[in-house]
């Protein structure tokens, strides 16, 4: 996830991450919160079976501590889908 361009700071503990949406992560430059990037990608993790919250363009995941490395696999390659789905759709 660090190699997308809008991804900017990274925080959390154990599996409990957090991480921000940005246009421009070397200068610390949030997105724009009209454009409501972060719901548009928590509504398309959801419709491809995967619940992530977001605190405006702050993507939060909390997955179970029991997940296989199968589950694992799945939600990190969907939230790579998604970002990169939204860096074409709102052109970031």
């Amino acid at each position: 996830m660090q190699s997308c361009k809008v991804i900017g700071n990274i925080s959390g503990m154990g599996l409990l991450l957090a991480f921000d949406l940005m246009s421009d992560r070397e200068k610390k430059i949030p997105l724009e919160p009209a454009l409501g990037v972060g719901s548009w990608i928590r509504d398309y993790c959801y419709e491809k079976g995967m619940i992530i919250r977001n605190n405006g363009d702050i993507l939060v995941i909390a997955p179970s501590l029991t997940m296989s490395r199968k589950e694992a696999d799945f939600m990190l390659d969907l939230i790579n889908e998604t970002i990169q789905e939204a860096v074409i759709k709102y052109k970031l």
